[in-house]
C-alpha cells in the first residue's frame, strides 16, 4: 500500500473523527448525557466530517494528470456531488426547525453513516488512484 494513501487514512480520515471522539468522552464524563453514536451525530456533525473529507480529495484531484481519467472523473464527481449534499444536509440537520416535520436522531444518524460511507470509498478511490505507484 502507498505511504500517502496511508498517510490520507491516519491523518485526513482518523484524525477528521476526533472532534466526535472527545464528544463521546464528554458524554461519557456526565451520567445524564446520551452517549450512544446516535446522539454523537445527532446535530449533524459527521456532514461536516464528511464535507472536509470530499474537499480534500477534490483539491488533491485539480490539476492531476493520471492514466484512469474516467475513474478519477466519475469518483471526483461523486465526491462533489456528496460534499454538496452533506454540507447542505448540516444546515437541515443543526437547524431542525427550519423543515416542517420533525427530523429524528435516528434519520440524523442513518443519513449521516450512508453519506458518509458512500463518501469515503468515492474518497478512497480518488486517493488511491493519484498515488504514486
Amino acid at each position: 500500500m502507498n505511504t500517502k494513501f496511508i498517510r490520507w487514512i491516519l491523518f485526513s480520515v482518523i484524525l477528521s473523527l476526533l472532534p466526535l471522539f472527545f464528544l463521546w468522552l464528554v458524554n461519557l464524563a456526565y451520567e445524564n448525557r446520551d452517549s450512544s453514536m446516535e446522539a454523537l451525530v445527532s446535530r449533524g456533525e459527521l456532514m461536516l466530517v464528511t464535507a472536509i473529507l470530499c474537499a480534500t480529495v477534490i483539491g488533491d484531484l485539480i490539476g492531476h494528470n493520471s492514466k484512469n481519467k474516467i475513474i478519477l472523473l466519475f469518483f471526483g464527481f461523486i465526491s462533489v456531488f456528496l460534499m454538496l449534499v452533506s454540507s447542505s444536509l448540516y444546515t437541515l440537520f443543526a437547524y431542525p426547525d427550519l423543515m416542517a416535520e420533525k427530523i429524528t436522531d435516528g434519520y440524523v444518524f442513518n443519513t449521516s453513516v450512508i453519506v458518509y460511507v458512500a463518501a469515503l470509498v468515492s474518497s478512497s478511490v480518488c486517493v488511491y488512484e493519484v498515488c504514486d505507484k
